[in-house]
This record gives structure tokens, sequence and C-alpha cells, in this order.
């Protein structure tokens, strides 16, 4: 019985200390809302993405073989006769036909030159 009492006499205090707590601390005023309202909502999803014209290459253009040991050739397209392009052209073939990152390297340098 006097363990009812107690549960029931600490219940009380807590629940009236909570009850007490409305946000109003006596002698301060009661918050004003801001006279500025909140900046505009830019709702809606971001426009669609615009795909950009691909270069073409000329098909007259010769492709080239590169052999590579133990393995098919591969075959890289003709294009422009700068070197970063063709490095280019060497990198994007090799890693399409398979070529792995650890050798990636050294198949463009024999394709390149």
């Amino acid at each position: 019985m006097l363990r009812l009492i107690a549960i029931a006499l600490m219940l009380s205090t807590c629940a009236g200390t909570a009850l007490a707590q409305n946000g109003q601390f006596p002698g301060v005023a009661p918050s004003v809302p801001s006279p500025y309202g909140p900046p505009p909502q830019l709702g809606g999803a971001p426009a669609p993405p615009v795909a950009l014209p691909v270069p073409t290459v000329s098909p007259n253009l010769p492709s080239t073989q590169v052999t590579r040991p133990n393995r098919p050739p591969v075959e890289v397209p003709g294009g422009p006769s700068n070197f970063s392009n063709k490095v280019e052209r060497c990198i994007d073939a090799g890693t399409a036909a398979g070529v792995g990152p650890n050798h990636i390297g050294t198949f463009t340098s024999r394709c390149a030159n």
C-alpha cells in the first residue's frame, strides 16, 4: 500500500510540473510574428537535360587494328590525326574492348605510337 501511495505522489508531482510548461514566462511579452513573409518557394522539378549533338566521324577514315598478347585485336576507329584525339580514341576503344585499368596505359601507348 505504501508503494502505491509513493507512486501516486511521484506521478502527481511530475504531472504538475509538466502541465505548468505552457511556454510563457512571467513578465516576458509573447513572441510577435515577423512582418516579413517567408521567401517564395520555387517548387517543381528541374528542367530535363538537353542532349548535345555528338560530333560525327567520317566513315571513310581508316581504322587501326591494335594487337594484344593472348587476346583478340582491338579495332580503333580513325579520326582527326592530332595526338590527343588519337590517344582519346585508343582509350575509348581499349576500355570498350575490356582492357583493364592496369593495362590501359600500355595499350594506349602501343596504339597511339
